[in-house]
């Protein structure tokens, strides 16, 4: 494993690569506890999508027992992009803190980005500790927890009748329908309500609803409201989790090589394709702009404000629509009552049915992060092969205690 990743890293500038082992009592010889690694091209991609990453671990169900920690971001079509791995003896204090320091050094630098995660111990202990580059507090970073889990959790606390309340909470866009929803499930159990306002929040008087509410999020989600990113990473890897360690990192780079392969070839097309926004983006535009043709607006133009009444209509047996949202055109990124927009970086029906109504372009309020352009930068830098092992650059370090028998014999725990 060890030539393997100097290899690697050699074979592709910007790569990053960190060890932490201990003294043995043998000369020569240190104890593994935990390495951690980047592949360049990953890093350098991640300039070029929104500044949101999802992390999360798995078992390696091998003779190898351990865990694999993953970080990801998100390109302007919503795809996965690997970032980081980790290779640890177990979820714990040490290794997340750890890792997630790497990841601030090493790929995120000093922008300011939002962390979603499971409630995992250890890593909540990440945001509030002053040298790891991740303190909330002091707004190094922002931390929201994954919707799903929040609610398995609350599965396993009140069962499977209420699951659908809650997902209805968590789905809302705009405060008013979130408390709606709210006190439906107040009044149908009160005790979890309280339950679910006291997640991330250690004073019941303070509840910290933007740590898990879509409503109370102020955009810093961009709209992802799970960590499904890392953990379809992980399943990519399962086969993968049965291996040797070394054939375990030769997986992580192979899949990242065909992952970007892949990708650039569908940004090229859509380029190609004259394109302004990734494709999945267009298509829901697209969408959007045929469900504002039955928008009616009035328009408050001295203000540039505007007035959008949606449609009536059955739906699922329910009437929905009918309401007034009101849409601003002069602010950055276009504001709509709706509060979607301010939520993810993409205009709603309502803002683009005042922009058909008042001539206006309505690109502009499609973030960059989201253009055909970007989705092209994201999975340009391409990634080199690193050679056969009698190639590979010698390690002219200590020896790693049983790095391919047991890596995992002997560890200091944390």
């Amino acid at each position: 494993m060890v030539p393997l990743l100097y290899a690697i890293c050699r074979a592709n500038p910007g790569s990053k690569l960190q060890w932490f082992i201990s003294e043995s009592s043998e000369p020569n010889v240190a104890l593994f506890r935990m390495v951690s690694w980047a592949f360049g091209p990953a890093i350098k991609a991640f300039s070029y999508y929104r500044p949101v990453i999802g992390i999360d671990g798995t078992h390696l169900s091998g003779r190898y027992k351990g865990k694999l920690l993953t970080a990801c971001g998100y390109d302007a079509d919503g795809h996965v992009v690997p970032l980081a791995f980790a290779l640890v003896h177990e979820e714990c204090n040490e290794t997340w803190a750890n890792f997630m320091k790497f990841v601030r050094t090493n790929v995120v630098g000093s922008r300011k980005v939002c962390v979603i995660s499971d409630r995992h111990a250890s890593i909540l202990r990440v945001f509030k500790e002053p040298d790891l580059g991740w303190n909330v507090d002091a707004g190094e970073a922002l931390h929201r927890y994954c919707s799903r889990h929040v609610v398995a959790n609350f599965q396993d606390k009140f069962g499977k009748s209420l699951v659908p309340m809650v997902r209805a909470i968590f789905r809302q866009n705009q405060p008013y329908k979130f408390n709606k929803a709210f006190e439906r499930l107040d009044n149908k159990n009160h005790e979890a309500c309280e339950w679910l306002m006291s997640v991330g929040s250690d004073d019941p008087q303070a509840p910290n609803l933007e740590i898990w509410s879509r409503a109370h999020d102020d955009g810093h989600r961009w709209g992802i409201m799970t960590t499904n990113g890392p953990e379809s990473l992980n399943n990519v890897f399962r086969e993968a989790r049965l291996l040797p360690v070394t054939a375990l990192v030769e997986v992580t780079f192979y899949k990242s090589v065909k992952f970007f392969a892949e990708r650039r070839k569908e940004a090229e097309k859509a380029i190609q394709s004259n394109l302004l926004n990734a494709p999945e983006v267009a298509q829901l535009l697209e969408k959007r702009r045929l469900k504002a043709n039955n928008h009616k607006v009035k328009s408050f133009r001295e203000q540039q404000k505007y007035e959008v009444l949606t449609p009536r209509r059955q739906d699922d047996g329910k009437k929905k629509g009918g309401r007034k949202h009101i849409v601003y055109i002069d602010r950055p990124g276009g504001v709509c009552t709706y509060v979607k927009p301010q939520l993810t970086g993409l205009p709603c029906s309502h803002i683009l049915a005042v922009c058909g109504k008042a001539g206006v372009d309505s690109n502009q309020f499609v973030y960059g992060f989201y253009s055909a352009h970007t989705l092209l930068q994201t999975w340009t830098p391409e990634f080199n092969g690193f050679g056969n092992p009698d190639e590979w650059p010698r390690h002219n370090g200590p020896e790693l205690e049983d790095t391919c028998c047991n890596m995992y014999a002997n560890l200091k725990t944390c």
